[in-house]
């Protein structure tokens, strides 16, 4: 089974995105960009869903970053933020998508899969 990373501080959020893909996937959830990390380290997704707007010292675009120095992972953002100038930083690091919120659950999953079946 293919393993979903889910980087998102709500917790309330990531449960649905959890609940959404529990189908199909294994899902694994982080709320920080050090635990992001650490995490891709440790477990070796298919896939990262990476909030931007994150808990701590680090966003989801730094955390996104750091990830690419290390593996080669797809990710994809999703954010509530529309300000343009993140959303740039964000496409930046060329993801395979970026999904505004809230998100449609089944353009969530849609979505997975295309990138990773």
């Amino acid at each position: 089974m293919k393993t979903v990373l889910i980087v998102e501080d709500e917790a309330i959020i990531a449960m649905t995105y959890k609940r959404a893909l529990r189908k199909n996937y294994l899902t694994i959830l982080v709320s920080t960009g050090i635990e992001a990390v650490n995490s891709v380290k440790n477990s070796k997704p298919d896939l990262i869903l990476m909030d931007i707007k994150l808990k701590g010292n680090m966003n989801g675009i730094e955390a996104a970053r750091q990830i690419q120095d290390l593996f080669t992972i797809p990710f994809f953002f999703l954010s509530g933020n529309t300000d343009q100038d993140t959303k740039n930083k964000a496409l930046s690091l060329n993801p395979c998508g970026y999904l505004k919120k809230p998100i449609n659950h089944k353009e969530l999953v849609r979505t997975v899969n295309s990138i990773i079946l």
